[in-house]
């Protein structure tokens, strides 16, 4: 009988290890799936990441090329003023040109310079 029991003892402590060890195994599986999944998401994230850094670079491309065309219209506006300011000096040539013009005129009832001008009826 002792022998019996022994054997009998010796089967349930077999069966409970391969118990514990298909329990293991499939605590494994469902790590290994879980990591899986994780990875899975990782990936998703990571192209997620990609396509935001596309965007970015493409916001930064858009914003160079807005600042280039503010600095062209810098230049454009400098150009404008310089313009403006030459204009304002022939204005001025003008305006003295003018003063000048006006002076020689003869004066309200003064007599002519010229004398051929300046005959009496």
């Amino acid at each position: 009988m002792g022998h019996g029991a022994w054997g009998m003892g010796h089967g349930a402590e077999e069966w409970s290890s391969e118990s514990s060890l298909m329990k293991f195994k499939d605590s494994l599986m469902e790590f290994k799936a879980s990591l899986t999944e994780f990875n899975d998401s990782l990936m998703e994230f990571n192209d997620s990441l990609m396509e935001f850094n596309d965007s970015l670079m493409e916001f930064k491309a858009s914003l160079m090329e807005f600042k280039a065309s503010l600095m062209e219209f810098k230049d454009s506006l400098m150009e404008f003023k310089a313009s403006l300011m030459e204009f304002k000096a022939s204005l001025m040539e003008f305006k003295a040109s003018l003063m000048k013009f006006k002076a020689s005129l003869p004066m309200p009832n003064a007599p002519c310079p010229m004398p051929i001008l300046n005959f009496k009826f």
